[in-house]
């Protein structure tokens, strides 16, 4: 097994019980040290310090234990953050939160829209946003999403 998937397997095992979930995770090489960067995520919650801190705790723990990696390295735990990118097949666990999307095809006459993301099947996803003065539910296949992220509302 590649380093990087024993890697995934233990944060996995150490932070799951807890609710939280990698996000990304990513073992490079920057002005000759070796970094470990680990972006989390608990579904559609919001993470604050306080929880940053307690999973890189545990994931250090785990990290020291295990010895996995032979040199020294610099850990970085943080957040998916405010605007990640979401997946699309985890879209359900979003409903009722503010995303951006990008499309493929435009909808309603734009190749992106923010809104309300209200609903979510097999096929589609249902959009509550803004045109013009008018609020408008808009329903667009899954298969024409560029790209969709959380979106801070204004």
């Amino acid at each position: 097994m590649a380093l990087k998937d024993e890697l995934i397997s233990l944060v996995e095992a150490t932070i799951s019980p807890l609710g939280y979930r990698i996000y990304k995770l990513n073992l490079s090489e920057r002005k000759k040290m070796l970094h470990l960067d680990i972006l989390i995520e608990k579904g559609s919650k919001r993470l604050d310090l306080d929880e940053i801190v307690e999973v890189s705790e545990l994931i250090s723990n785990a990290l020291d234990e295990e010895d996995l990696i032979a040199s020294a390295y610099m850990l970085d735990v943080g957040s998916a953050g405010a605007e990640k990118n979401l997946r699309i097949n985890e879209l359900s666990e979003y409903v009722d939160m503010y995303v951006h999307v990008k499309f493929k095809e435009h909808v309603l006459k734009n190749h992106e829209l923010q809104g309300t993301l209200s609903e979510v099947n097999e096929e589609s996803i249902k959009l509550i946003t803004r045109v013009k003065t008018k609020e408008t539910e808009v329903e667009v296949n899954k298969r024409n999403i560029a790209n969709i992220r959380l979106a801070i509302k204004y």
